[in-house]
């Protein structure tokens, strides 16, 4: 085997071992379940998986860099409910477009603020994202008064969350696939990637051969808090809507029983008040 033959062996072995785990797992649960050997099934998990995916994208960037964001949470909450306000709002200019206008333009605002503190103010990324979070919190209590609000995703955000392509492949599967091949691309083919690596090394060592370190920071953080969100601004519903039906036929009888007799019982068929 030649040297370059075996560093590609070497690389490629932590997805080899992972791969294997997962296919030990599916064969695992597949015998415990056998409802869980189905295409359906998979295709089905993956469109939950895509919601953690495409947010991956964004702090796999910034823990490269060799910091961390914890405003992550409810940033993508944020986003959610100012996509679907506008989404649903009777004004003359809402609509779809300007409903996901807007989620960026909030993301990028929000990334803004994080990489200001992180570059520019020089405060650990723990102790900085930690507190917008603790902000973006407060900012949604305020906004909302403590009630869940009453908007509504729009069709094209249902599309993207829920929609299937031909019946079977997830929409939400192909966004997660086109985010992670372009954020790939950049780290791999780009110098911004190789600037990104260098950062994440040494950051001294990366500023004093010329790479420009607040703008990275900025352009991550701002990555991190912008493209993500905006793509699962509509999803957070995915996994209680998707996971139920699967839940009911792949559990146990007995989990299934109690769940048939909640779905009998009076309050499960009361009908809910708005506050």
């Amino acid at each position: 085997m030649t040297q370059a033959a075996f560093a590609r062996a070497q690389q490629a072995r932590p997805l080899i071992v992972a791969c294997t785990f997962l296919a030990v797992l599916a064969v695992g649960i597949g015998i415990m379940f056998p409802a869980t050997f189905s295409g359906s099934y998979y295709m089905q998990q993956l469109q939950i998986a895509a919601f953690v995916g495409v947010l991956a994208s964004g702090t796999m960037a910034v823990l490269l860099l060799g910091e961390i964001d914890l405003s992550l949470p409810w940033t993508v909450t944020t986003t959610g409910m100012l996509a679907c306000g506008i989404a649903s709002s009777d004004a003359s200019w809402a609509g779809e477009g300007s409903a996901f206008l807007f989620a960026m333009l909030w993301g990028v605002t929000v990334g803004a603020v994080n990489a200001f503190g992180v570059a520019i103010l020089r405060a650990p990324s723990m102790v900085w994202t930690l507190g917008v979070n603790a902000i973006l919190l407060g900012l949604t209590v305020l906004y909302a008064g403590g009630y869940s609000p009453q908007t509504n995703a729009s069709p094209v955000m249902r599309f993207l969350a829920v929609g299937r392509l031909f019946e079977t492949i997830p929409v939400a599967l192909i966004l997660w696939a086109a985010i992670g091949t372009i954020f790939v691309f950049l780290l791999k083919r780009t110098v911004f990637g190789s600037w990104l690596y260098a950062m994440g090394r040494s950051p001294r060592v990366a500023f004093l051969a010329g790479v420009p370190t607040r703008a990275v920071v900025f352009a991550v953080f701002i990555w991190s808090a912008s493209v993500p969100p905006s793509a699962v601004s509509s999803w957070p519903v995915i996994p209680a809507r998707l996971s139920r039906r699967w839940a009911i036929r792949c559990c146990c009888p007995a989990s299934r029983r109690l769940w048939s007799a909640a779905q009998r019982s009076p309050a499960a068929r009361a009908p809910t008040r708005a506050p």
